[in-house]
C-alpha cells in the first residue's frame, strides 16, 4: 500500500455542475490551499468490443458516429476540469499542484476511484449525488459504493452549506473519533478555524442489566457515564490544542436524552452554525449502549446541506 500523503487530495469529477459546487467549496477553505490537487475523472469511451466494427464496411458510419460522439464528450469533460481547475486558481492555489486527470473506465466508475484512492491520498473528495436528479435521493449510488468501498482513506462529502469555518466534531471515545480530532487538528491549525466537539448520550440510559430496580444504582451508572463523556472532551480539546489551535476558539457539548444521536450532532452543528461536521467511521465507544449504530451513515444522510468529513 502507498504510503499516505495529507497533503494530497483526490476530488472526483463527473461533470456535472455539482462537480463544479464541490470544487467551490475547496476554494472557499484557507485548509484546503497548501493541498495538492488531483481532479479526475473517469471517462466512459468507446467500449473496445465496437472497434472492431470498423472493419466492416456496413459499419462505417456507425463507428465514425461512435468516435465523434466520444471525441465530443472527452472535449466537454476537458473543458469543465479546466473550469475547476481555474476556480482554484482563482483561490490563490498554486497552479504546479492542480492535477487534471480524465481516465479511461476501466472496471466501472466507483471501482475505479476506489482503485485511485489506494495511491497514497489524504482524502478523497466528492459530492453525495452526481449526475442523477431523481427526487428524494440523498446519496447517489457512486457516492455509496465509494463509501463502502474505501476504508482506508477517508472522504470529505461537500454539502451545500456556505462556509462557515466552523467544524463540529463528534466525539465518543473511541478511537476513530480521536482521529477524527487529530486529522481535524492537523487540516485545521494554522487557520482561523473555530472547532466545535460534542459528545451525546442517548435519551435510554441503561446500564447492562434487564432490570434495573436500583435508581440510586443508575443514577450512578449514569453519572459514571457523563463523566467520562466529560474526560473524552477534554482530551479532545487538548489535542486539539497540541496540534496548534487556539484554546479560545474550542467548545465543548454534551447532549443529553437524544434519540438519535447523528440527528443531535445535526441539531448541533444548525443551531451553532456549523458548515461541517467531522465523524470517525465505525466509531463506537467502550459503552456500547450509548453510541449504537453507524452514525457516520446517518449524518451523513440526516446533514444533508453539511459538509461531512468520514474519517477513517
Amino acid at each position: 500500500m502507498a504510503v499516505t500523503n495529507m497533503n494530497k487530495l483526490l476530488v472526483a469529477i463527473d461533470g456535472s455542475d455539482r462537480s463544479i459546487r464541490t470544487v467551490k467549496y475547496l476554494a472557499e477553505m484557507p485548509a484546503f490551499f497548501n493541498k495538492e490537487i488531483n481532479l479526475f475523472n473517469v471517462f466512459a469511451s468507446i467500449p473496445e468490443s465496437y472497434y472492431d466494427l470498423g472493419r466492416e464496411p456496413s459499419s462505417i458510419k456507425i463507428t465514425s458516429g461512435l468516435y465523434a460522439w466520444e471525441k465530443e464528450q472527452r472535449g466537454q469533460i476537458e473543458k469543465h476540469m479546466q473550469k475547476c481547475r481555474k476556480i482554484l486558481m482563482s483561490s490563490d492555489f498554486n497552479p504546479k499542484h492542480i492535477k487534471i486527470v480524465v481516465h479511461k473506465r476501466r472496471k466501472g466508475v466507483a471501482r475505479d476511484i476506489i482503485a485511485e484512492s489506494k495511491k497514497g491520498y489524504g482524502a478523497v473528495v466528492l459530492r453525495r449525488r452526481g449526475m442523477s436528479n431523481l427526487q428524494g435521493l440523498i446519496m447517489g449510488s457512486i457516492a455509496l459504493k465509494l463509501l463502502n468501498g474505501i476504508s482506508s482513506t477517508s472522504l470529505i462529502f461537500a454539502g451545500r452549506k456556505p462556509c462557515t469555518h466552523r467544524v463540529l466534531i463528534a466525539v465518543d471515545g473511541s478511537d476513530n473519533a480521536t482521529r477524527a480530532v487529530d486529522f481535524a487538528g492537523a487540516w485545521l491549525s494554522g487557520f482561523d478555524y473555530k472547532v466545535g466537539l460534542v459528545s451525546v448520550l442517548r435519551q435510554e440510559i441503561k446500564n447492562g442489566k434487564q432490570d434495573v430496580s436500583d435508581l440510586s444504582e443508575e443514577r450512578e451508572f449514569v453519572d459514571a457515564v457523563e463523566m467520562q463523556c466529560s474526560q473524552n472532551l477534554e482530551q479532545a480539546r487538548d489535542r486539539l490544542i497540541s496540534a496548534g489551535i487556539k484554546p479560545s476558539a474550542i467548545t465543548t457539548e454534551i447532549v443529553r436524552g437524544a434519540q438519535s444521536r447523528a440527528a443531535a450532532i445535526v441539531d448541533v452543528a444548525e443551531r451553532d452554525d456549523f458548515d461541517t461536521i467531522v465523524v470517525g467511521r465505525r466509531g463506537l465507544s467502550r459503552v456500547e449502549q450509548f453510541f449504537a449504530g453507524r452514525v457516520s451513515n446517518k449524518v451523513l444522510h440526516v446533514g444533508r446541506k453539511h459538509h461531512v468529513w468520514v474519517i477513517n
